[in-house]
Parts: C-alpha cells; structure tokens; sequence
C-alpha cells in the first residue's frame, strides 16, 4: 500500500504544473535512477556470463569458486580475496599448461609401446647358454633356478622400469594438462614426475652393461628370421639380423632420450613462466603474462580465449584497485536487487509489478501523413503497472500500461545534453507486451503509445512499435 501511495504522489507531483522548475528536478532524478537501474541489469548480465562461462571455471578455479558461490559485488569490495586467488590460479596455469604443451607435442604412450613391441620381436629370436642349458630370453621356463631367472631377468629390468614410467608419466601428463580437471598440480608435483622419469632413465645404463655382460653368451636364431623374413620383410628384425646388438639395442635406449629431455626442459619452462609472472608489479600485467602462456602452449580457441580475457581482466583491475572507492560506481545498492526479474520467470507464477523496462524500440506512426512521423524509433523507457505470468520454459509473458516514458530525458542525457523537461515531455501513455528472455532481465516486445498533441492539427500522435529492453521491476504487489 505504501508503495502504490508513493507512486501516486510522484505521479500526482508531474501533473502539478504550478511548479514546473520542481517538476524539471523530479523527471531528472526519476531518469537517473532509471539509468543506474539500467547499468546494474547489464551487471547483473555481466556476472551471470561469468558464472556460466566453463573457460573461466576451469583457468582460474579458485577465484571462480569465490565468484560462483558469492555476491560479484560484495566480493569486489574485498579485494583481497581476488589477489589471493589470482596467485594461487596463476601457479596452476602454469604448471597445467606445461604438461599440456608437453603432452600435445610428443606422446610418451606410443614411443613406450613402440619400443616394447620392438625389443620384443628381437627377444623372441635369442636364446641363451647359461650352463649347458640354452633359453629362450622371452620365455622363463619354470624349472629355471634364481640365477638363471636373474640373468633373462637382466635383459628386461631397466627398460621395463623406463617403459613403465613413460606410461605413468604420460599419464601425468594428461591430468596435469587438463584445465577442467578437479586435481591441482604443483610444481613441486610436476618436478617430482620429471626426476622419477629421469632416474629411471639413468637405470637403463645397468641394462645396456647387462646385455654386453652375456652377449657372448647370445644366440640369434637366423633360420626363423630368415623364415619370417620371408613372410613379412618389412619387420625391423630382417634389416639388421645379427646387429641386433650394435644397432637395435642402441636405437631403443635413443627412443626414450627425446621424449625425457623434452620432460625435463619443461621445468625450465615452467620456470620461466614462473619468473615472467612474478615480475609484473600489476595482477593486470600477471594476467596478460598468464594468457602468453595460454597462447604459447596453444590450449584455448580464440573465441572462448576472448571471453576468458574479458573476465580475468576485470577481476585483475579489481584487485589492483587501492580502495573500494575507485570501483563504487560500478556497485552501488539500489532499492531493489536486479535479480527481482526472476520471479517473473517462475513457471505458473501470476505477478504485480510497477515496472520499467530500458530499451530501444522501432515502428511506425500510424496517424495520417498530415501529422509528423520523426518519432518512430528511439529510447523507449516506460513506468508503468506491469501483469506477468511466468512459462513453463523458464520465461515469462507480460502486459504494462504505462502513463509515462522517460525516453527523451533519458536520450537527452546519453547525448550530454542540458534542457528542462516537462510532464508534457514524459506524458505518453502506453501498453505494452513483452515476452521475458528466461535467466536473463532482458524483454522484447510490441507497445502501442499514444504521444504529443498536435494543436493544428489537433490530433494525438499514435505509434505501434517492436522493442528491445532491459527488464527492471521497481515494486512489487
């Protein structure tokens, strides 16, 4: 009752034109607040995007955690809470970016594998005198003692060791490189995985004096090479036959060199982005350092990257703020939070609303040529007593009559333009249908408006007109 009341009084205080400087003061007030209502729909939008969008989420999950779960607005007030968590996701960008680099440019999988299936064809043509007993190197047979089980043993332990944390580390790899996964690496991690790959390596030296050590003792089997050979010439085994030794065994232990001087640079990597973070003196300079990273590792599309900038940006400039003063423009509390609108989307729900929408609108003036038609298209801002019923999908129709439209103060203002306005400036009576966007405070709709009063003709100008506004219920019943 208190709010349909202050309604009138204001309504009543337009139409009162004895005072018509007091009135010029009312309309310009009632259009800026109109405006404000229209920036913090568009924040509102802004924070719904960032809270949707899945790049943000997953580059800089900690300051995203914050932001999902909280109020934008209150949040930017404690900035403190960003330059924390800024550090802490530029530390995971970096590593996860240097695995995913790594693991896009060699695949430690397939060279492990390769090698297994190589050293595996020659095993099967070797045999081995140990005694007067011959073996073969990939069999054990069961009768064999701990010493001969030693000796075949020796020709596998050191590769297998290397094989096997090539796959393990590429498995590594694939969890540290991947942006949206719940696992946060640490350098120290990823460290970590590098020296165990590294010392295993080193093992294969063991290998390598293993195999010189009872290579006399060898025997190749040339008759089933040369059976197969014939079979399927192009098997490595029928270029080499009895270099296996010089050539086959020397290449395996090449194969993996690559792959782990690759693994190991990356710490150099990692440690430059590091370094190239820390000396910028600005989380907006961190932040452009982070995307070097992003671009130079080739993780994201353009696209999503554009978006993934626009938010991080926004958030650095947050925290390298020195007061909350220097954002408040951007966070003033109005009378009623923007999120109202979502009761309008509520499936089957039936509400009342003195509503506004802020937008543009484009038609035609119906009214016969001897009348001007120049008001046709242009900010289309009414106040009004709004119905709405929300749908099914999430969305909402609407119906407002509406007494008043504050486009021409309101156009006035965007062009910075100074002049006193009238009731007479305002007074456009409407009705308006709109269909509310679900999730989002934005209508679009058909209005029929009654305009000015045109003496000589005596005449009101009339316009039918499609529009598209932001949605903004100012009080509700």
């Amino acid at each position: 009752m208190k709010k349909l009341l202050l309604l009138s009084l204001m309504m009543f205080s337009f139409i009162n034109t004895s005072q018509a400087s007091n009135s010029s003061a009312r309309i310009d007030g009632i259009t800026d607040f109109l405006i404000e209502r229209a920036n913090e729909s568009y924040f509102y939008i802004f924070e719904n995007k960032m809270k949707n969008n899945k790049e943000f989420s997953c580059y800089f999950p900690e300051t995203y955690s914050y932001i999902k779960e909280g109020n934008l607005k209150a949040l930017i007030k404690t900035k403190d809470i960003f330059s924390e968590t800024l550090d802490s996701d530029f530390k995971l960008l970096n590593v996860r970016a240097v695995a995913y680099g790594i693991n896009k440019s060699i695949n430690f999988n397939k060279i492990a594998m390769t090698s297994t299936d190589e050293y595996a064809e020659i095993l099967r043509y070797l045999k081995i005198k140990i005694g007067t007993e011959y073996y073969l190197l990939s069999n054990i047979p069961l009768s064999a003692s701990e010493d001969e089980r030693a000796i075949i043993n020796g020709f596998y332990t050191g590769f297998n060791d290397v094989r096997d944390e090539m796959l393990n580390f590429n498995k590594k790899l694939s969890e540290f490189g991947d942006t949206c996964s719940q696992k946060t690496p640490t350098k120290e991690d990823f460290i970590t995985e590098v020296s165990k790959l590294e010392d295993t390596y080193k093992g294969l030296d063991k290998w390598l004096d293993h195999i010189d050590k009872y290579k006399h003792k060898i025997t190749i089997d040339h008759e089933a090479i040369n059976n197969d050979c014939k079979v399927n010439p192009n098997e490595k085994i029928c270029g080499v036959k009895s270099k296996i030794f010089k050539e086959i065994v020397p290449k395996l232990k090449e194969s993996f060199e690559k792959p782990i001087v690759t693994a190991a640079a990356g710490i150099v990597v990692l440690n430059k982005y590091i370094k190239n973070i820390k000396k910028r003196t600005t989380y907006t300079g961190k932040v452009v350092e982070a995307f070097k990273v992003i671009k130079e590792n080739n993780i994201e599309s353009k696209p999503a990257l554009k978006k993934l900038k626009h938010y991080s940006l926004f958030i650095a400039q947050v925290a390298d703020s020195e007061s909350s003063d220097q954002v408040e423009g951007l966070l003033k509390e109005y009378t009623l939070p923007v999120t109202s609108f979502l009761s309008k989307r509520e499936p089957g729900e039936n509400t009342f609303f003195i509503s506004s929408y802020f937008g543009y609108a484009a038609g035609e003036v119906l009214n016969d040529d001897d009348v001007p038609s120049d008001n046709a298209t242009g900010f289309y801002i009414p106040v009004g007593f709004e119905y709405s019923k929300g749908l099914q999908n999430g969305s909402s129709i609407s119906i407002m009559l509406s007494p008043v439209d504050f486009g021409y103060p309101v156009s006035l203002k965007m062009n910075g333009e100074v002049e006193d306005v009238q009731f007479d400036d305002i007074f456009a009576p409407s009705i308006s249908f709109a269909y509310g966007i679900k999730d989002y405070p934005i209508n679009v709709g058909l209005t029929f408006q009654k305009g000015r009063t045109f003496a000589l003709q005596n005449m009101e100008e009339k316009r039918i007109m499609l529009f598209l506004a932001f949605d903004m219920p100012l009080f509700s019943f």
